[in-house]
């Protein structure tokens, strides 16, 4: 709506308009999530940077991310939902897409199923999807582009479903490698590779370096561990490919921002240091806002009252 109003006033160019509202949809799809109470909570804070040209009209923009929940990759509440580009990819992905990234319902995948929701009447993940894959036509990404968020996500998917024994001596020991040799060729990394990341820790130790098998539990750590990393590294590339898309010519330091932010969420058990940050900043906000709107406005009407005193 503040966008719209703008540009009946100042003027926006057409494509960098419709790459705008592309944007939220995008944005949408990966950063946002169904939580307890709200059927597309925002997980990502991020600040979209308007800026303007020398006629003093819209025409390029800067997005900028912070606090992405990256634990919901791996773990969340019971009732609630991963990100919502996992469940949208499983059900609007082709035909060929689920045979080449071995794709199937989002209830075979322990990083989808573990809050027992993976479908919600209210939310068409399909329809969502079509309109993910438009957004990322606006914006021109290329095939190889969109290839490469397919097999990342895939390689997220499926990196949860590797199951971790345990050998001898309290070690840990892959029960399903067929599994991480998937994972491994949707990485494009060497199998080997991949399977001391998951069950080997490398100890640096006067300039020797020392390997020290993981316990079970520490192995399934690192196997969650590597799959925030690649969800966080993956939206952080995405946004990069987008900011070149938004760019033009614009007079330096002149821009209006949109400040959007993760929300309050009240757990009965501390659910992630995440979140406690999350809480943390949304206070800080709202004492932010409190002070300007109500305080300041307060202060200076008492000194506006006292002038006219005198």
């Amino acid at each position: 709506q503040i966008l719209l109003g703008l540009s009946d006033i100042c003027g926006i160019d057409p494509d960098f308009e419709r790459k705008i509202f592309c944007l939220d949809s995008i944005l949408g799809s990966f950063g946002n999530a169904f939580v307890n109470g709200n059927l597309s909570s925002s997980r990502i804070g991020r600040m979209l940077q308007i800026q303007f040209d020398n006629d003093w009209k819209m025409n390029s923009a800067y997005l900028s991310s912070y606090f992405l929940e990256k634990t919901r990759v791996t773990s969340y509440g019971t009732g609630e939902r991963s990100f919502d580009i996992f469940y949208q990819f499983l059900a609007g992905a082709t035909k060929q897409q689920r045979e080449q990234y071995r794709l199937f319902p989002a209830d075979h995948f322990y990083y989808l199923n573990q809050g027992g929701v993976t479908s919600v009447h209210q939310i068409n993940d399909k329809k969502n999807f079509e309109k993910l894959n438009s957004g990322l036509e606006c914006f021109n990404l290329s095939s190889q582009e969109q290839e490469f968020i397919w097999r990342n996500l895939a390689a997220i998917l499926h990196l949860g479903n590797i199951k971790i024994t345990r050998s001898f001596e309290e070690y840990s020991d892959i029960e399903n490698p067929e599994t991480v040799e998937l994972v491994a060729n949707l990485l494009k990394i060497d199998f080997v590779t991949l399977i001391n990341v998951l069950l080997v820790c490398v100890n640096d130790i006067q300039g020797e370096s020392f390997k020290v098998p993981y316990s079970v539990e520490q192995a399934a750590e690192s196997r969650d561990l590597l799959a925030k990393i690649l969800y966080g590294g993956l939206v952080q590339w995405l946004i990069a490919t987008l900011n070149k898309n938004l760019t033009g010519i614009c007079i330096p330091n002149s821009f209006f921002g949109i400040f959007d932010f993760a929300g309050y969420s009240d757990y009965e058990e501390n659910h992630s240091i995440s979140q406690f940050y999350i809480n943390y900043i949304n206070e800080k906000l709202h004492q932010f806002y409190l002070r300007n709107i109500f305080k300041d406005e307060i202060e200076h009407a008492i000194r506006d009252l006292s002038l006219i005193h005198i």
